[in-house]
């Protein structure tokens, strides 16, 4: 009986299906000046996959950007990419002793009004939280390479 499938189709199959594993969804980029440090980890890069908008559950890392205390809505953010097992990093520009709830205080990186982001303190905090899922970001995401390889 013949197979119904030639040798190039199933090749071409095993190809297809390995380019759909390695497409990740973004990193969702959340709160106080988002836009500032999506652009910041876009250089160079993919830009479809830092985002500034869209639900955490479906992220493949969130990082929220919260200036002292949380508010509700960094309480809803957060929350949500947690039950939805999704990595997150928090940037508090705000007093670096207030607690945060949802995440981890390695996963909290502090950053200092008028100085810009530590893009990559929060590279090497969002390549520990993504663990294995960090390499496929990192080859479309240069700001990542350093902190993944490390």
């Amino acid at each position: 009986m013949p197979l119904p499938l030639t040798p190039r189709q199933v090749l071409a199959f095993g190809r297809d299906s390995r380019h759909a594993r390695l497409r990740r969804p973004p990193i969702l980029v959340s709160g106080v000046l988002a836009d500032a440090l999506a652009r910041e980890f876009r250089q160079g890069g993919d830009p479809s996959l830092v985002v500034t908008a869209g639900n955490p559950a479906e992220a493949s890392a969130v990082v929220r950007i919260v200036a002292g205390d949380a508010s509700a809505e960094d309480e809803r953010v957060m929350r949500e990419a947690t039950r939805a097992l999704v990595p997150l990093v928090a940037v508090q520009t705000g007093d670096p002793d207030v607690r945060l709830p949802y995440v981890l205080a390695t996963e909290v990186v502090d950053a200092q009004p008028g100085r810009g982001f530590p893009v990559q303190e929060l590279a090497r905090a969002l390549a520990r939280a993504l663990r294995r899922d960090g390499p496929a970001l990192a080859s479309s995401l240069p700001v990542l390479r350093d902190a993944v390889e490390a």
